[in-house]
């Protein structure tokens, strides 16, 4: 019995606190709609732009606050379940960097629920200028 407390105690022990778990997403930021669809960017590095049926719908130099979750309404953006969703992650000149990184992270989300989950990132490797990484989402597939 001894050693099975000291066996239980150990196991414990060696859980890590999700609370002290660095990941992608902050639980404590935006919330996805509840209708229709939407997306949620935990980071961008540089910057994205997304594209309904091959038409510019949201371009993040705009209204991108680095550091800070952003909620997209598609819905206003006049997505629907047929639509063709694609994003491009482009990346900048940086000329103080050693490794001209990109980072892009974000989830798509129906009705409120998770359907797609993205995290691509450069892995350090310097990378040119221009467009970096592009996912495309279909999302007659979620229905």
């Amino acid at each position: 019995m001894r050693i099975t407390f000291l066996l239980v105690l150990v196991i414990i022990s060696c859980v890590p606190n999700p609370k002290q778990i660095k990941g992608d997403k902050n639980t404590d930021g935006e919330t996805p709609l509840k209708s229709g669809y939407s997306m949620i960017f935990f980071r961008i590095d540089d910057y994205v732009k997304i594209y309904a049926d091959n038409t510019e719908i949201f371009d993040s130099r705009r209204t991108w606050v680095s550091g800070k979750e952003m909620l997209i309404d598609l819905n206003e953006l006049g997505v629907s379940e047929k639509t063709q969703l694609k994003v491009e992650c482009h990346n900048t000149e940086c000329n103080d960097c050693r490794n001209n990184n990109w980072e892009l992270v974000y989830e798509l989300y129906k009705n409120g629920e998770g359907v797609e989950y993205v995290s691509e990132y450069s892995n350090n490797q310097h990378t040119d200028e221009g467009l970096a990484h592009t996912v495309v989402h279909d999302l007659s597939f979620y229905d």
